[in-house]
C-alpha cells in the first residue's frame, strides 16, 4: 500500500476514534460534546453502509447527504463553542446556506458540481466562524484556550481542517483526472492530513476533564 492509499484510509477510519470515545464518555456528552460525538456518528455511518449496500449510487447519495448533515452539526457546534445567546446569527447561518444551494441549483441543477462547491461554501464558513471565535476571545483580553479545556481541541482541529479542506475541493475539476497534476494529489494527501487531525482533535476534545468556558462569558454578548 502506497503513501497516498495509507493516508487516504487512515482519513476514512481516523473517525472512529472520536465516536468509541464519545461512547466510553457518553455520560459526558452534552452541549460542545454532544454536537462534537454527532458529527462523527453522521461521518461514520456511510463508511459503514458501505459493507452492507454494495450500490455506488447509493454511496454517493449518502455522502452527498452528509454535506447537508455535516453543514448542520457544524454550525451547531460552532455556535455553541462562540457560546452566542441570539438565534439570528444560527438563522442567518441557515439563510446563507439555503440561498447558496438555490443559487447553485437554478445555474446547474444537481450535478456533482454542485456538491463540490456546496461543500467548499461549508468550509469557507467553518474558517470564518472560528476565526470569529478567535478574535472575540483576544478582544476580551483574556484568551481561554487552553490544552486541557476541550474548546481548544475542537476550535484548533477545524481550524486545520476547514482551509485545507476548502482548497483541496476547490480543485475537484481535475480530482477525477487519470493522471492528477501533482498539486492535485499533493492537496489530496494534505486533505487526508488534515481530515485525520480534525477527528484526532475530536477525540481529545471529547476526553478532555474541562468543560469549555463560553465565550460570551469573558466581555461581552453578540
Amino acid at each position: 500500500m502506497g503513501w497516498t492509499n495509507m493516508l487516504q484510509q487512515l482519513s476514512v477510519w481516523s473517525v472512529t476514534l472520536p465516536f468509541l470515545a464519545g461512547l466510553f464518555r457518553w455520560r459526558s456528552l452534552a452541549g460542545v460534546r454532544a454536537a462534537a460525538w454527532a458529527l462523527t456518528a453522521a461521518a461514520l455511518f456511510p463508511q459503514l453502509i458501505r459493507f452492507v449496500i454494495r450500490e455506488r449510487s447509493v454511496e454517493n447519495a449518502l455522502y452527498n447527504a452528509y454535506t447537508i448533515v455535516e453543514y448542520t452539526i457544524m454550525t451547531v457546534l460552532l455556535y455553541r463553542l462562540a457560546g452566542c445567546r441570539h438565534k439570528h446569527v444560527f438563522s442567518l447561518l441557515t439563510a446563507g446556506f439555503i440561498g447558496y444551494a438555490a443559487g447553485l441549483y437554478t445555474r446547474q441543477s444537481v450535478t456533482a458540481r454542485f456538491w463540490y462547491e456546496m461543500a467548499c461554501y461549508d468550509n469557507l464558513v467553518y474558517t470564518g466562524l472560528i476565526l470569529w471565535i478567535i478574535y472575540r476571545q483576544m478582544d476580551a483580553q483574556r484568551f481561554v484556550l487552553r490544552r486541557h479545556d476541550e474548546a481548544f481541541w475542537f476550535v484548533a482541529s477545524i481550524l486545520v481542517y476547514a482551509p485545507v479542506s476548502l482548497f483541496a475541493l476547490s480543485l475537484w475539476p481535475w480530482m477525477g483526472m487519470p493522471d492528477p497534476p501533482l498539486v492535485v494529489r499533493a492537496a489530496k494527501m494534505v486533505n487526508d492530513v488534515a481530515n485525520t487531525i480534525l477527528y484526532l482533535g475530536f477525540t481529545i476534545g471529547l476526553c478532555a476533564t474541562s468543560e469549555a468556558v463560553p465565550v460570551n462569558t469573558l466581555k461581552h454578548d453578540i
